[in-house]
């Protein structure tokens, strides 16, 4: 005789003992399904210099772009080190809560961003280079990965270490002559670096901190300011590292 009692659980034990068989036999479906790989988009975080530049452009090129990751890296670890709060992040970019999560992005966007196909070149296709006073520009429309580097940048523009050697001690002075803050204003054109969110607001340092005032959320985005605060900061950490 079998009890009521044994009768329920020998049939809660088999009723059991099916679910797991069958979650087992999924699971073993399921892993016996093919896995395809994921297809990725070629990277690189490095910005190519055009074949068509000479070595010794080439050479002060490469040297550019290494001063332009310095720089940019000196900004970016000193908002992450300081925050939102810090005063001189709060003259240049506001007190908007939002405007600390933009910067950062915008620099995280410019240093381990995919650069494929972002190109510098030296040889000035659309004659823009002849125009008095320009040292480079991006390439528009037609060549939305592309910046002209024109060859005033090579005479009128200082490393990082030469912008000391000759006295320049404002970051007035390395967001004007500097060229890794130089650099810095030519790839916020790329779309491919920053997506296309930064952009010209402020025509001036003193319409930089209005726009700080009263508009942070365009703060954060202004090239100017970007380029401003990168060449404060970065100012200071070479005086503190190289004196």
């Amino acid at each position: 005789m079998i009890f009521p009692q044994y009768r329920q659980s020998s049939h809660r034990f088999f009723m059991l003992f099916s679910d797991l068989l069958a979650t087992a036999l999924l699971t073993g479906s399921a892993l016996s399904i093919p896995l395809v790989p994921r297809e990725l988009s070629p990277y690189t975080s490095d910005i190519e210099v055009h074949s068509i530049c000479n070595a010794t452009q080439r050479r002060m090129l490469q040297k550019a772009l290494s001063d332009t990751y310095e720089v940019t890296s000196f900004a970016k670890e000193y908002i992450t080190t300081n925050g939102g709060d810090d005063p001189i992040f709060q003259q240049y970019f506001g007190t908007d809560t939002g405007s600390y999560t933009q910067v950062i992005g915008i620099w995280d966007a410019f240093l381990p961003s995919n650069k494929e196909g972002v190109l510098l070149r030296c040889d000035n296709p659309d004659g823009n280079c002849g125009q008095e006073g320009w040292r480079g520009h991006w390439g528009g429309d037609n060549a939305t990965s592309e910046t002209v580097i024109c060859d005033l940048s090579y005479t009128d523009r200082l490393f990082n270490e030469n912008f000391f050697m000759f006295g320049y001690s404002s970051a007035r002075n390395l967001r004007l002559f500097g060229l890794s803050v130089s650099c810095d204003h030519r790839f916020f054109h790329v779309p491919a670096v920053t997506n296309g969110k930064v952009d010209h607001y402020a025509e001036d340092y003193t319409g930089i901190l209005e726009l700080a005032e009263h508009n942070s959320t365009y703060a954060a985005v202004d090239s100017n300011a970007l380029q401003y605060f990168a060449a404060r900061k970065s100012l200071l950490l070479f005086i503190e590292t190289c004196g």
